[in-house]
């Protein structure tokens, strides 16, 4: 059994502990940030269904990108420091509280470019995560410097971040970018390594793959409540009962081919290679997520709320995050998981070959181009199973 938190501090966590899972604090902070996710899923489906195209993508990515980065930072803290202790605790809540903020404050960034909402909620999570590690450097020596290095970068960034409100609209996107790229790189620049603040490799393998499940599980219910909203409004039956088959095949075939095959390898041999793994997994989830707004924004397209929006681009809204969610896990597989055989390959094909059906959907329809989109997927799958038909979670589990 662990010792009492309050008893030894804000000490390291041993790595390579046994029994270590996931906390209910973390399940909790999964479950809020879910809800910050649904909000910029949603309204990527609205930007798109109403031709706000190139603006919409871009809000998505920027807003995503924040609730991810955030997100990210608390969990692998969590995963070196943990004490499970009150104050611990209420920090967490308030970087819980931050993300409630900023998706409350999605749809005005989407609909004018107000940020204000948006970064004060952002700042709010990494006043939570600074005062996380500064009280980690004071209470455990060892990774003192490092704590005061990670405290200052984010905090002189949360700075930016607000002076950047003061800055036209016209520089406003290209700001957001340049920051949020400076507070990706805050770790590497601090030094944050296995040796120091370091990590729990099976710990943080269950984390990301908790929080995947989630967004999954998010991105079935946008779908579902999008196409049931489209049967209710109008006709198109078979379209959408074709378009609901779809994207469920879709979602199964991702959960699968991401639990059942998604090898965790760099998280336990490799430590300066979880860069890769961890980073990569911006591409996964925001893939998936982006998959449930493209079958919102076709059932839309076949009620006919889609009227800026041609057949193709429709189809586009799916194709492009199977695609993407297909590039990612190559990629990871590939730099992260130093993989030298075709597996990647085969991902990375079966991506193009996802993205070269859209234009289908000018002569098929968008729904039936989806169909044949999973169709494809759960071949990808099938081919896994016979390759690997031993291994699974479990398999792995037991490694």
């Amino acid at each position: 059994m662990r010792s009492m938190p309050w008893k030894t501090g804000m000490v390291a966590r041993d790595p390579s502990e046994p029994h270590r899972t996931a906390t209910p604090l973390e399940l909790l902070f999964d479950l809020v940030f879910v809800t910050a996710v649904a909000q910029v899923a949603l309204q990527l489906d609205h930007a798109l269904l109403e031709g706000h195209t190139a603006e919409g993508i871009v809000s998505y990515l920027m807003l995503f990108g924040a609730i991810w980065w955030a997100w990210i930072s608390f969990t692998w803290f969590a995963s070196a420091f943990d004490p499970d202790d009150g104050p611990y605790r209420i920090l967490a809540f308030v970087q819980i509280a931050g993300s409630l903020v900023l998706a409350a404050g999605v749809p005005a960034a989407f609909n004018d470019l107000d940020f204000r909402w948006t970064v004060l909620g952002y700042v709010i999570m990494r006043i939570g995560y600074v005062a996380q590690w500064l009280r980690a450097g004071r209470e455990h020596p060892a990774v003192r410097t490092l704590a005061i290095k990670l405290a200052a970068g984010t905090t002189a960034v949360q700075v930016l971040w607000v002076l950047q409100l003061l800055l036209p609209d016209d520089y406003r996107i290209l700001a957001f970018i340049v920051l949020f790229l400076v507070d990706l790189s805050v770790p590497w620049f601090a030094g944050w390594n296995a040796d120091q603040g370091g990590y729990h490799a099976h710990h943080i393998a269950e984390r990301f793959g908790l929080f995947t499940l989630i967004v999954i599980g998010e991105s079935i219910t946008a779908a579902t409540l999008a196409i049931q909203s489209a049967f209710e409004a109008q006709g198109h039956v078979v379209e959408l009962l074709v378009l609901a088959v779809a994207a469920l095949l879709i979602s199964l075939s991702i959960w699968w081919l991401y639990f059942g095959y998604m090898d965790h390898k760099a998280l336990t041999t490799n430590p300066r290679t979880t860069y890769i793994w961890s980073y990569g997994h911006y591409f996964i989830l925001a893939a998936i997520a982006a998959g449930g707004a493209g079958v919102a924004v076709m059932a839309g397209s076949v009620g006919g709320h889609g009227a800026h929006l041609p057949e193709w681009g429709a189809a586009l809204a799916v194709t492009a995050p199977v695609a993407v969610f297909l590039f990612a896990y190559a990629a990871i597989d590939a730099l992260g998981n130093g993989r030298r055989d075709l597996k990647p390959v085969v991902f990375a094909v079966t991506g193009v070959i996802v993205l070269a059906l859209t234009p289908l959907a000018t002569v098929i329809g968008g729904p039936w181009t989806t169909l044949v989109t999973a169709l494809i997927v759960v071949a990808l799958l099938a081919k896994e199973l016979l390759a690997h038909p031993s291994e699974d979670a479990r398999s792995r589990a037991a490694e």
